[in-house]
Formats: C-alpha cells, sequence, structure tokens
C-alpha cells in the first residue's frame, strides 16, 4: 500500500519542478529550463517503475512505455523548430502530473489505521 507520505513528497517535487520549467520560460532562458524539464522526466519515470513494481500499478505501464517511446523519438523532437520539441514531453509531464493528483487523492481519502497516526 503506497504511504501518504511517499504521494505527498512525489507530489510536492512535480509541482515544484513544474513551476520551475514554466518560470523559467516565461523569462525567456528555453535552454535552461530544459533542465528542469528533463529533470521531471526523469523523476517521474523512477516514480512510475517504482508504483509499477513495487506496488502493482498497472496504469503506470502506459506511461513507461510512452516514456519508452519518447526516448526512442528524441532525435525526431530535437529537430522540430522553436519549442514544439518541448511539448511532447511537457505533455507526459501534465498526463502523469494528473494521474499523480488522482492517486494521492485515493490515497488522502482512504482510512488510516492507528498505526498511521
Amino acid at each position: 500500500m503506497v504511504s501518504a507520505f511517499r504521494m505527498k513528497i512525489d507530489l510536492l517535487a512535480q509541482i515544484a519542478l513544474i513551476a520551475t520549467t514554466l518560470l523559467l520560460l516565461l523569462v525567456e532562458r528555453w535552454g535552461i529550463a530544459a533542465y528542469p524539464l528533463i529533470g521531471l522526466l526523469v523523476w517521474q519515470a523512477f516514480s512510475a517503475l517504482e508504483l509499477f513494481f513495487a506496488y502493482h500499478h498497472r496504469r503506470r505501464r502506459y506511461y513507461l512505455l510512452l516514456t519508452a517511446t519518447a526516448a526512442a523519438l528524441l532525435p525526431l523532437w530535437t529537430t522540430l523548430p522553436y519549442l514544439w520539441g518541448y511539448l511532447p514531453f511537457a505533455l507526459m509531464a501534465m498526463w502523469y502530473l494528473l494521474e499523480t493528483v488522482y492517486d494521492f487523492s485515493v490515497v488522502y481519502r482512504r482510512h488510516r489505521s492507528f498505526w498511521d497516526l
């Protein structure tokens, strides 16, 4: 069973990395904005791997397949003009963030035992 603390750390880290990426894009630091986005995708990939293998979350399998596909097509994404190369990865990050928010709400609605208090 996934702990509430683990989900809270996961969600807060993703929100912080997305906010950092968006802030850097707003101040037009295009090259530097790639670093928190890459960090976010690595964080999400390891989170999905842990949830898939340790907790048997079946929905994480789709994110892992999509991440592997996007990584294989990375040379294609880097040739796209302007910010279009960021778009597939930003959409993946937002999709995984929504999955994490849903799981976070499920974990926090679950009744806790005495030992969790």
